[in-house]
């Protein structure tokens, strides 16, 4: 359970006629426990020789270690904004600086092994004690951070062409120098490089902290104009640029297996990724009737990233729609855009080291073709109800190899109802229904298993598994506010109700082979998954003494969830024996049984403002 603070301090203040100055303060703090964890797992290879089945013959069998721990969270977080407005007849302009200080107060975690009470060097006594050969464990959390931020904007009436222009930009950066902890808390692990050095000795990091820094510049500018009553043009510029100066840590080895033997091998990261994005869209929309307007797009978007799979990738789009009114009263409108996103060759090895399957794809970095559909119908029969329905459509298809992410589809519906008897009441109504559906190509690492002939991804056709998920999501709301005394008392409450459920469909694409299919690989059926939320809000706003006004606000939520991965969850797991073989060891594993479940939460709030 987290509690959370939150305290909000706004200034504003008319220096001049059309200069004003704001100061915002908030103070957000987070007080209670939530799950942390930690544990390893091990792989070995048992009746290789054997044709897996659903019976555990042959294959791989597992080792878990697990421990579920609460971990402390004390966080506290410190905003403080102040700009200067300037506003004219045909410009305005604004500078706005922001500093944000995040402090977690309590920077480490720390904990007994149930499963021993003695550091023990796994080399030294052998892989009997693997996974329980370190007394006291530590993980470090959420470091301090702060950031600074300055911000320009501003727009300007073009004396031409019905035209306006406005643009931002924002540069700032985030420091984080938390010490770190050492490579291990177990004194009797004892490094190769350099030799004979207790790894619990926070003098054998190659540095004591991050020295972590990241640069943000935001750009953006619009552009709208009118040069002819029919016709409206829009052009529109946008790029992010994320700059990780942080400097490459090189590690001359690690503790491994919860921290109880000592790896040599040297590692060169993590990676330091930056990327910049960039957006340009064009559009022209034509007035061809008082009834009828037609409208055409073109969107371009480019990622520029570094230390990725894929140095650049550009993405076109291009579309067009349409808006008809046959009624005053009735409008209609229907999109329909197609891109592509191409990709300048991926590379598997971005630290010089293969780092996934041959064939994987990162669906963000994948070449990629998309059909996208979209309508919208509107009625307003009277002035006081409002009707609406809208629709979507939007097939993807990844150039996926043979794992990955293939091919989604996702389709929405919704309508919406407004009603309003009077100016001081007003009811409303919606629903709405998504589904999506995604396909995805994977498989099993092969291993050591007799007879295989690995790549340097340790993936052959023979253990592919492609799976079909179905999620739909179904909302319903219905709400009322208004005002019961005017210009004195304001209400509003609202009730939603949702319900999500998943399906699972696995399947082998083709036969599975002696000596080289694993029972890992085995396609098996998943049980569906079934979500309910409901939430009740309500606010009441009281206006006194001409200038003040106390808000409350309260609000209602209820979970539910039915999930395989879930239900039956205990402390402890028993092993999976099969056939007097011991398939999945999981003989030290310790949960808290604090797993994602059902919950009721109750938020209020008050607030009190004061108009100056």
């Amino acid at each position: 359970r987290v509690d959370r603070e939150r305290g909000t301090l706004d200034y504003l203040q008319k220096l001049a006629p059309g200069l004003n100055l704001r100061v915002n303060y908030t103070h957000d703090y987070k007080e209670g426990t939530k799950l942390s964890s930690t544990g390893v797992y091990q792989r070995a290879t048992f009746n290789a020789g054997a044709l897996p089945t659903t019976s555990g013959e042959g294959g791989e069998r597992w080792r878990v270690v697990v421990i579920e721990v609460p971990e402390v969270v004390d966080y506290d977080t410190d905003m403080v904004t102040a700009g200067l407005d300037l506003i004219r007849d045909d410009w305005n302009a604004s500078l706005a600086y922001s500093f944000q200080q995040f402090s977690n107060n309590v920077s480490t975690l720390t904990f007994d092994n149930p499963f021993t009470d003695t550091n023990r060097d796994e080399k030294i006594v052998g892989a009997a004690f693997r996974g329980i050969g370190t007394k006291t464990l530590a993980q470090d959390l959420a470091p301090d951070s702060r950031s600074h931020t300055g911000t320009l904007s501003g727009g300007w009436d073009m004396p031409f062409l019905n035209a306006r222009l406005t643009g931002t930009v924002s540069a700032g950066g985030t420091w984080q120098d938390d010490p770190f902890l050492p490579f291990s808390t177990n004194s009797a692990v004892v490094t190769t490089v350099p030799g004979g050095t207790n790894a619990a000795d926070p003098a054998l990091l190659p540095r004591q902290n991050l020295d972590g820094y990241v640069l943000n510049v935001t750009q953006n500018y619009l552009i709208t104009m009118r040069p002819a009553d029919p016709l409206n043009l829009t052009a529109r510029y946008r790029s992010y640029y994320y700059d990780n100066k942080t400097p490459r840590i090189e590690l001359p080895g690690y503790a491994e297996l919860i921290e109880e033997r000592w790896n040599s091998d040297p590692i060169h990261g993590p990676a330091v990724a930056s990327y910049l994005r960039q957006n340009g869209d064009v559009e022209a929309d034509y007035e061809v009737s008082d009834n009828v307007s037609a409208r055409a797009d073109y969107g371009w978007e480019r990622w520029r990233r570094w230390e990725r799979n894929v140095d650049h990738t550009d993405e076109h789009k291009v579309g067009g729609g349409f808006t008809v009114k046959p009624l005053a009263w009735m409008k209609v409108m229907a999109d329909y855009h197609y891109s592509n996103r191409d990709g300048d060759g991926y590379n598997a090895t971005t630290t010089g080291v293969s780092l996934e399957a041959q064939g994987a794809r990162m669906f963000d970095q994948s070449d990629r073709s998309r059909h996208a559909v979209e309508a919208r119908f509107t009625v307003s029969p009277t002035d006081s109800l409002d009707l609406s329905a809208e629709g979507s459509y939007m097939h993807d298809n990844y150039n996926t190899d043979k794992l990955g992410l293939d091919r989604a589809y996702t389709w929405e519906a919704g309508a919406d109802v407004t009603y309003s008897p009077t100016d001081f009441l007003t009811f409303m109504a919606n629903y709405s229904h998504e589904d999506s559906r995604f396909r995805t190509f994977g498989g099993s690492k092969t291993g050591a298993v007799a007879g295989v002939t690995t790549d340097g991804a340790n993936y052959t056709d023979n253990n592919l598994f492609y799976s079909n998920l179905i999620d739909t999501v179904d909302n319903f709301g219905v709400g009322v506010n208004g005002t019961a005394i005017p210009d004195k008392l304001d209400f509003g409450t609202y009730y939603n109700y949702s319900r999500g459920t998943g399906k699972i469909n696995t399947f082998n694409p083709g036969p599975r082979t002696t000596l080289v299919s694993i029972n890992s690989s085995q396609a098996l059926p998943f049980e569906d998954t079934e979500t309910t939320a409901q939430e009740v809000r309500a606010e009441l706003t009281y206006r006194f003494l001409k200038r003040f006004a106390l808000n409350f606000k309260y609000t209602f939520e209820s979970f539910r969830v039915s999930d395989f991965a879930w239900n039956g969850m205990a402390n402890q797991i028993p092993q999976v024996v099969q056939d007097g073989i011991i398939v999945n060891d999981t003989q030290r594993v310790l949960l808290m049984d604090a797993q994602y479940s059902d919950y009721d939460a109750h938020v209020g709030a008050i607030m009190l403002s004061y108009m100056f």
